[in-house]
């Protein structure tokens, strides 16, 4: 969680990123810079720790603890709709959603516990192992599939994994606007990586968008909390006679466009509508 005035700064700098359009960029202050080097110490240092024998203990805690927060304290009043979209839809699947939160994760997984799945596995970048205290032990022991730019650690380790985990019939969870925007709620358009996935392991991707509501309760002045609702779109799957290449382009515009659309019809404003305070849920709109 972004604590204090710091959180002023990183909507800073999702103003910024936005108004030029760069919906890709960091917007987080503290946000890890790993060398090729020091991101191979913590490949290595991930992996070992999977095949120790202390791991299934390590995380059954971590899964107890992860499901005490997100029935108590993250979804005590998280709705989710349009389960009628998923018709027809079984074994495993990768979900997509609108990254604006260290822990909206937790909506997810709501959703797939309802669906009948003990786990869902999210995809995070590299850096969050690095992460300090008890979120640090969650992140490093819960379902948590880094992804990295080194070749060798996604076909030995990154794919099997992330095959594995859909063949068990499992949820992954993977974010394809890439880094988090904290508190953004427009969708942003998203990178092909997903999707490129979905057409390799031939596996269809549930396109999800969380709507963010401010209560009158004050969280931390000057940000109320929030409740959610987790929407459900639809299915897509990978089309048929077309390239890896291909098809995951146009499975991104596909999903994409049905956030545009869920976002413009919940919120009832354009999707390039000049950036205002209501973007960020939660802000009471205190000048940065």
């Amino acid at each position: 969680m972004i604590l204090g005035p710091d959180r002023l700064r990183v909507i800073g700098n999702i103003r910024s990123n936005f108004e030029r359009g760069d919906f890709h960029a960091k917007a987080e202050f503290s946000d890890p810079v790993l060398s090729p080097e020091e991101s191979q110490k913590v490949l290595d240092k991930f992996v070992a720790g999977r095949k120790s024998l202390l791991f299934p203990l390590k995380n059954l805690a971590a899964d107890l603890m992860i499901g005490v927060g997100e029935k108590f304290i993250c979804n005590m009043h998280t709705r989710i709709v349009g389960q009628e979209k998923l018709k027809g839809l079984q074994g495993g699947a990768i979900l997509t959603s609108n990254h604006f939160s260290q822990f909206d994760n937790c909506v997810l997984r709501h959703f797939a516990i309802k669906q009948g799945k003990r786990r869902l596995y999210v995809v995070s970048q590299l850096g969050n192992l690095l992460l300090p205290g008890l979120l640090g032990f969650l992140l490093t022991n819960t379902d948590l599939i880094p992804i990295a730019s080194d070749s060798f650690y996604l076909r030995n380790f990154f794919e099997p994994e992330m095959h594995k985990a859909l063949d068990k019939g499992g949820y992954v969870l993977i974010y394809p606007e890439q880094e988090m925007w904290w508190g953004w709620r427009r969708p942003r358009p998203c990178k092909r990586g997903a999707y490129y996935y979905a057409c390799l392991f031939d596996k269809p991707v549930v396109s999800c968008f969380v709507e963010i509501r401010d209560e009158k309760r004050m969280d931390k002045v000057p940000f109320h909390k929030v409740r959610y609702t987790l929407h459900l779109l639809g299915v897509l799957y990978p089309p048929k006679g077309a390239s890896p290449r291909e098809a995951s382009v146009r499975m991104a515009e596909a999903d994409y466009q049905m956030k545009k659309a869920a976002y413009e019809n919940i919120y009832g404003k354009p999707i390039d509508a000049p950036f205002s305070s209501d973007d960020i849920a939660g802000w009471d709109g205190s000048v940065l």
